[in-house]
């Protein structure tokens, strides 16, 4: 049945349906019967044809006309026993068959249009990334059916190389194995300018722009395969995800007989702008998913190891769970008290506990440091800090980089085991305050029969010699950094003088011990107590002063011992000595101790302030005063140590007396000016 605007056409050459219409196109280059007397003729083209002319063929008595048209569309019209002849009545036909051609374009492109829309989305129905690469290709295909096979690149930011993420078509095996740098090859070069490519045999000038394929990719390359041979056509599309480039499509076409055009290439640019919104909505996709993934496994591996920590299950249970969860083994080290949980484990490399405290604060602003056994074996040690202090570490052995799931695993185990750490604080302190309190009571009474029943309650021999002994912190941190301190000082003496201390407890930043005081046992007591307050003052940023009392034989004299070590530890504080000291070094100092200052100082001016005028220091007579008696008061040495003839010095020593109103052959005023030069160079 004739169209309405061929009816004109039929009766003019007076066809009365004695015609055929066929038409082929690149997209399906075989002829396909359009309408006409249906019966079957034998074509003189099967298929779309490299013929650009007009032109009449007999076939059988069968009059063919092929009219060719834009864009790769032929017709091929059989008129049967009509044969025109004249050029005029071809182009009248032409003519009369350019709505044929212009509905069958508008069709085709209509079909790219809805093959695009419908390739977009199903490139963009998957949410994961490496599906999508695969979809891309295949629908890329379908938007341009000219090309037999095709390639997706994917830049890989680690190698700096553009790999190959998918394929269709009869592809080179040794394809998988490329990588591309900017700017090598076709795929290179369109990732690098970020423009498309369309490339037709033999165009070899478009080469010279391409840096040369790699010895590398060379490998790969099949020998026999010549791409100048073998590809009559090919397009590249650079694919932008947030305007930036990322991946490069490339089509060849090998074995169909019409090559891709322009018009192709710019539909494909368009489906490539639509795939890069898919691939970042699957990335966010992704992401979001990962990160809600991440939050779950956090909550419940959270949840399951504070479960552990409120029933009062302990660490060991704790490290048992987080084992469980990755299969990996840990080791918990509390360097408070230089411990290792399990106990059956050791630490890594040979190393000692002072050694790992070491190389954990040296790198204080490191999250975690590794422990390197061997080429594959690491033991990452991650740190659990207050301020500037290492309570203690969880040590874990890998191989290769570590999964999320250890890292979660780590970062809330690391969590639930420092609260475990600041419960075994607590702990102790509640330890201590009963230690305090009856300790306090012992030394507010004189009641013997209540010494005495304290003493047994703490423990204290009766029967034994004995001393004070009292540690202070200097209070240079904060409370929470000097309750660890004291926590990790109290930890070190149960240990170091666990043979000799009767008592030990805390009572905030001072540590008190009464400890036995046999003879031989004094003697090591003293020893280990300086080794400890020189080594820990060398390492450690809250200096330690100790102060040790006289060695008592009588239990009722435990207040006197215990005054005595407050004593010293008063003379070091006024001294702003950090080191230990026992009572009896202090000497004469005992009696201004717990003196005012201010007292003190008035005394000191009284007979300084004199000497200190400024004829009284042109004459230089505090200096030769203070030297007089730091000498003995012995002229000879006092004028050799001034650099003075004897002579001098006597001299000096008259105008000290003339200004001073004071005779150095009165013993009361020879005591009274030694005392103020002692006290002068003690306290000022």
């Amino acid at each position: 049945m004739t169209v309405q605007y061929f009816s004109e056409l039929v009766q003019r050459f007076q066809w009365e349906g004695k015609y055929q219409i066929y038409i082929a196109s690149a997209e399906s280059p075989h002829f396909e019967f359009l309408e006409g007397r249906e019966e079957q003729v034998q074509l003189p083209f099967k298929r779309l044809t490299t013929q650009q002319q007009n032109m009449v063929k007999i076939v059988n008595g069968y009059t063919f006309i092929l009219f060719t048209y834009p864009h790769d569309y032929q017709i091929l019209v059989n008129v049967y026993e009509y044969s025109p002849t004249k050029e005029a009545e071809i182009v009248v036909l032409y003519h009369y068959m350019y709505p044929y051609y212009t509905k069958a374009a508008i069709e085709r492109e209509q079909y790219k249009l809805e093959k695009v829309i419908e390739s977009t989305g199903r490139a963009s129905s998957s949410l994961n990334p490496e599906e999508i690469y695969n979809n891309i290709l295949s629908y890329a295909l379908d938007v341009i059916p000219q090309c037999d096979i095709g390639t997706l690149w994917w830049y890989d930011h680690e190698r700096d190389r553009l790999i190959c993420k998918a394929s269709v078509g009869n592809v080179l095996q040794g394809i998988r194995y490329m990588g591309f740098k900017r700017g090598e090859g076709p795929i290179g070069y369109t990732f690098q300018t970020e423009k498309s490519l369309l490339y037709y045999q033999h165009q070899y000038e478009l080469w010279r722009h391409f840096e040369p394929i790699s010895e590398e990719n060379n490998r790969y390359w099949d020998s026999n395969y010549e791409f100048d041979k073998e590809v009559k056509s090919f397009l590249t599309c650079p694919i932008k995800v947030d305007d930036q480039v990322e991946g490069v499509l490339f089509l060849c076409q090998i074995v169909k007989p019409v090559a891709p055009t322009e018009n192709d290439l710019q539909l494909l640019e368009g489906f490539s702008s639509q795939v890069g919104i898919a691939i970042r909505n699957a990335r966010q996709y992704s992401h979001i998913k990962k990160l809600n993934d991440k939050l779950m496994k956090r909550d419940e591996i959270h949840t399951t190891l504070t479960k552990l920590s409120m029933q009062n299950m302990g660490i060991p249970k704790i490290l048992e769970e987080m084992t469980r969860m990755i299969g990996k083994n840990f080791i918990f080290v509390d360097l408070l008290e230089n411990e290792v949980i399990p106990t059956m484990r050791k630490l890594p490399n040979y190393l000692s506990f002072n050694d790992l405290n070491e190389v954990l604060q040296a790198n204080e602003a490191m999250p975690y440091y590794e422990l390197k056994r061997s080429g594959y074996v690491t033991h990452i040690v991650y740190p659990i800090r207050l301020g500037q202090i290492i309570l203690g570490c969880i040590i874990m052995e890998v191989k290769g980089e570590m999964s999320q799931l250890e890292s979660i695993v780590i970062e809330q185990g690391h969590s639930v085991l420092a609260l475990e750490l600041s419960r075994k604080q607590n702990l102790a302190e509640f330890y201590y305050k009963k230690k305090r309190d009856a300790f306090n009571e012992m030394m507010n009474t004189k009641e013997q029969e209540v010494i005495v029943q304290k003493a047994k309650e703490l423990m204290i021999s009766l029967n034994e010699p004995y001393m004070v002994i009292l540690l202070k912190l200097a209070e240079e941190v904060s409370p929470h950094e000097i309750e660890a301190y004291v926590h990790k000082l109290m930890s070190q003496m149960k240990r170091d003088l666990f043979s000799y201390a009767q008592l030990l407890f805390a009572d905030y930043a001072t540590i008190t011990i009464v400890a036995r005081a046999s003879p031989g046992e004094e003697k090591r007591v003293r020893k280990e107590l300086k080794r400890i307050c020189t080594e820990w003052n060398k390492k450690i940023h809250a200096p330690l002063s100790c102060g040790v009392s006289t060695v008592y034989q009588d239990l009722y004299a435990i207040r006197k011992a215990y005054h005595e070590a407050k004593t010293v530890l008063s003379y070091l504080d006024s001294r702003k000595q950090h080191a230990m000291m026992d009572y009896a070094e202090i000497g004469v100092n005992r009696l201004f101790i717990h003196q005012d200052e201010q007292e003190i100082g008035r005394f000191i001016a009284e007979v300084f302030a004199p000497l200190e005028t400024q004829q009284s220091m042109n004459n230089a007579l505090k200096e030769t005063l203070l030297m007089y008696f730091a000498q003995n008061r012995s002229a000879t040495k006092t004028a050799k140590m001034l650099h003075i003839h004897i002579n001098t010095l006597y001299q000096r020593l008259k105008k000290i007396e003339e200004t001073l109103q004071i005779s150095f052959e009165d013993a009361e005023h020879v005591l009274k000016l030694q005392l103020a030069c002692y006290l002068k160079q003690s306290y000022q």
